[in-house]
């Protein structure tokens, strides 16, 4: 558990489900900072994210990225700071794809926009 997460219990605080909840990049170490594999689909640059960790190491195996790239868990802090930060650049974010899609034309139906994305880990997406 996370310093933040236990100074939020010692509070009487509980995290929202979409804090709670875990997901997994495909990322590299580039010197000391984390580099996230980002892919282009239909000329919109996209984050894949997964729901768990097999299912990152699924796509790494099917898209031969074993070796260089690995697995890694990020919370939604993390999440949303690389979305703002690093990878601005960064418009969609797929769901559990998997790399057959990106080839296909069919990441589409499992990406949505970042700002939507960001909406849901922060709990305020409307219902």
């Amino acid at each position: 558990m996370r310093p933040l997460d236990q100074e939020r219990i010692r509070r009487g605080e509980r995290p929202t489900t979409a804090q709670r909840a875990g997901r997994w990049l495909i990322a590299k170490d580039a010197g000391g900072y984390l580099e996230p594999f980002i892919f282009s689909a239909a000329g919109i640059e996209t984050l894949p994210v997964f729901s768990f960790e097999e299912e990152a190491e699924t796509f790494l195996w099917l898209a031969g990225l074993e070796g260089r790239w690995l697995t890694r868990a990020s919370g939604c802090g993390e999440l949303v700071s690389l979305l703002y930060g690093p990878c601005g650049r960064v418009r969609s974010v797929a769901l559990d794809p998997l790399p057959g899609m990106v080839t296909d034309g069919t990441v589409c139906l499992v990406s949505v926009g970042r700002d939507r994305f960001v909406r849901h880990l922060l709990g305020r997406e409307s219902r």
